[in-house]
C-alpha cells in the first residue's frame, strides 16, 4: 500500500492510505512531478483522529489520521524529493504567507515566504510554482511565484496586460507546459514551460479551482466550485493541443481539489462531502 496525501484542513495535514498509486503523485496535480506535475488539493470536510505515539501503524484503505500539524491554516500541497532522494511534502500556510516542508516522519520546517499561497506544483527542475499574490504594486494581484530548491522566490507569471484576480491552482502538463486557474476571473490559462506565451484555455468554467491531468495525458480535469461539477478538457497527447471542455461530473458539492489515480478514477476533495472517489 502507498500513502496518498489527500487534504489540508484547519492547520492539520490529512492523509489516507490507498491501494492504488496516484497518477500525479507529485501533487498531483495533486501531486507531483508526475505527468501532471505537482499540485495542491483543497481542504475537505470531516476531522482527523490523532496520531499515535511510538511510530506509525499501517492504516487500512480509507483510514485517515493527522500526520502533521501547523500553527495556521494549510492550503496547497505538492510532493517532491530531497537532494538525498527522500520524499518531501510542500505545504502552503495561506493565512501566514509561508510555505513549509514536511518529511515522511512528519517533521515540519520553514521553507519560503510567499503572499497568500494557494495551489502549487513542482517542475521537473525542482522549482516550486505557487499560486499567490503580489502586493508590491499595492493591488495584491494574482500571480504565479517560482520558489527555487533553496527557497528563493520571484514572480514567474504575471498578467501584464490584464492582471490576474485569484490565481488558485497550477499544474504541469505532460509536455511541461503550465496550466493554472484564475477562479474569480473564471478562466483557465496555459503557458509554455518558461511561463511565456500566455493563452486562455477556457473561460466557460464557473470558479475553476483544482485541476489534474489523466494518467494518459488525454484529459485535464477541472473542479468547478460554483457549478458543483468537474469539467474535462480534452488534450491531444501527441501534439499537446486542447479542445473545448465540457462537464464530466455534476452534483459534487463545493468541489475544490482533484486527484487522478493510476487506474483512472478521480478523488475529489470537497467542502461538502469530504473526500469522494468517482469512477471514470
Amino acid at each position: 500500500m502507498r500513502w496518498v496525501w489527500v487534504a489540508a484542513l484547519s492547520g492539520a495535514l490529512m492523509v489516507s492510505c490507498s491501494s492504488d498509486d496516484a497518477a500525479d503523485g507529485s501533487g498531483g496535480s495533486a501531486g507531483s512531478g508526475g505527468s501532471s506535475g505537482s499540485g495542491a488539493v483543497g481542504g475537505s470536510g470531516g476531522s482527523a483522529g490523532s496520531a499515535g505515539s511510538g511510530g506509525q501503524s499501517t492504516p487500512l484503505p480509507g483510514d485517515v489520521e493527522t500526520f502533521a500539524e501547523f500553527d495556521s491554516g494549510s492550503e496547497g500541497l505538492a510532493f517532491g524529493l530531497t537532494p538525498g532522494g527522500d520524499p518531501i511534502l510542500y505545504v502552503g500556510l495561506n493565512s501566514t504567507d509561508r510555505i513549509v516542508t514536511v518529511t515522511d516522519q512528519g517533521q515540519v520546517s520553514e521553507f519560503a515566504s510567499v503572499k497568500s499561497p494557494l495551489g502549487m506544483a513542482l517542475t521537473k527542475d525542482g522549482d516550486l510554482l505557487v499560486c499567490g499574490q503580489d502586493d508590491s504594486t499595492g493591488t495584491a494581484e494574482g500571480v504565479i511565484w517560482k520558489v527555487t530548491p533553496s527557497g528563493d522566490t520571484s514572480v514567474f507569471i504575471r498578467g501584464d496586460l490584464e492582471p490576474f484576480e485569484t490565481t488558485n491552482f497550477v499544474a504541469i502538463a505532460p509536455d511541461d507546459k503550465i496550466v493554472f486557474s484564475d477562479s474569480k476571473a473564471e478562466r483557465v490559462y496555459l503557458t509554455d514551460s518558461a511561463g511565456q506565451n500566455l493563452a486562455i484555455l477556457s473561460s466557460d468554467i464557473r470558479y475553476p479551482n483544482g485541476m489534474a491531468f489523466s494518467a494518459d495525458g488525454t484529459q485535464l480535469f477541472v473542479a468547478s466550485w460554483n457549478a458543483e461539477s468537474v469539467w474535462s478538457i480534452p488534450r491531444d497527447p501527441k501534439i499537446g493541443n486542447y479542445g473545448p471542455g465540457s462537464e464530466f461530473l455534476t452534483g459534487v458539492k463545493s468541489v475544490d481539489g482533484v486527484i487522478t489515480m493510476e487506474a483512472g478514477d478521480l478523488v475529489l476533495i470537497t467542502s461538502g462531502d469530504g473526500v469522494v472517489r468517482a469512477d471514470t
